[in-house]
């Protein structure tokens, strides 16, 4: 039985494109990434802490508009 890989932020990535960054770099740059690799990567989990953060910051980069939304009829 193989258990996930629990990354904090004071841990490196040991593969991809940020290999040898530390998640609270990565979290900082590139949140995206982080949740990317949750969905896509087997045995990828984050500390809850982390995947909350990384959640936080994706969706202030999101611009609503690219949704067809107006943030002013969301009430």
């Amino acid at each position: 039985m193989v258990e996930c890989m629990m990354y904090r932020k004071n841990m490196a990535l040991p593969f991809g494109q940020y290999k040898g960054v530390f998640i609270s770099d990565i979290l900082e740059t590139d949140p995206g990434y982080l949740l990317w690799c949750m969905e896509n990567v087997k045995d990828f989990d984050l500390e809850l802490s982390v995947y909350e953060e990384a959640f936080k910051r994706s969706a202030k980069d999101l611009d609503y508009r690219d949704f067809g939304v107006d943030i002013y009829d969301l009430d």
